[in-house]
């Protein structure tokens, strides 16, 4: 097996919406330093490849120091491997010796963030235990199920083009960009997840097409069965502007 670590940018969030949409913050939105929260997550993946390749984030300290670790178990008898956050960010590559499924297990001190690289790759996802997730972005895999009911600190969810049918944002009062396009939602459970989603005014203003004025949250919802026949405006009510591309 093969395995590989690169350093990534130290922004735990970076986005790149098309250039039909323009953001601004409300003044400084910078978050401040929070105390560790230690999690874990566990991913299982399908063995449709050898290589697995994801990112990993962590957030500073109250006195703004990176020093976290993450202990990542490959899921194939080889030794934990443990090792410490470069600018606040891992990429890591794995390359397996076949082509079965693993199950993969990361612990970390300061983990805030997981995005994960290989197309159809992972079939279950658990973050229950990683309560200091802020930014959670598995597109394009086979999840059929995701429970982040313990991540209510969650500002990001991107979980495009899967196979989920309902999502329950009900505890993620802190989210501000939701994107579950190119799912298997219908309009009843497109627009109960519309009934979940929060109220609050969130820290960002972004200007989309069409809209009357700026909103603070963003979600995107096309390619789902029932997109053509939810109701918006249980969203819009809210104070969430539809966008639509993951």
């Amino acid at each position: 097996m093969k395995y590989k670590i690169k350093k990534v940018l130290s922004k735990a969030i970076i986005f790149v919406f098309a250039a039909i949409i323009v953001f601004t913050s409300y003044g400084n939105a910078k978050e401040p330093p929070h105390d560790p929260v230690p999690g874990k997550i566990f991913l299982t993946t399908s063995g449709s490849s050898r290589t697995v390749e994801f990112v990993l984030n962590e957030r500073n300290n109250s006195s703004g120091v990176v020093n976290g670790t993450v202990s990542i178990d490959w899921g194939d008898g080889t030794p934990v491997e443990t090792l410490i956050f470069f600018e606040k960010g891992l990429e890591l590559s794995y390359e397996y010796s076949d082509t079965t499924a693993r199950r993969i297990t990361i612990t970390s001190t300061h983990l805030t963030s997981l995005r994960f690289s290989c197309e159809r790759h992972l079939t279950s996802l658990n973050v229950c235990e990683a309560p200091g997730l802020v930014y959670l972005n598995v597109p394009d895999n086979q999840l059929t199920e995701l429970d982040v009911s313990k991540n209510s600190v969650l500002q990001v969810l991107l979980v495009c083009n899967n196979n989920l049918s309902n999502l329950d944002v009900t505890q993620n009062t802190s989210l501000y960009y939701l994107s579950i396009s190119k799912n298997q939602f219908d309009a009843e459970a497109i627009n109960g997840l519309f009934r979940m989603l929060h109220d609050k005014v969130g820290m960002f203003n972004f200007f989309i097409p069409d809209a009357s004025a700026p909103v603070s949250k963003l979600i995107s919802v096309g390619g789902n069965p029932g997109h053509p026949y939810c109701d918006k405006s249980i969203a819009d009510n809210k104070g969430w502007g539809f966008i639509e591309f993951p």
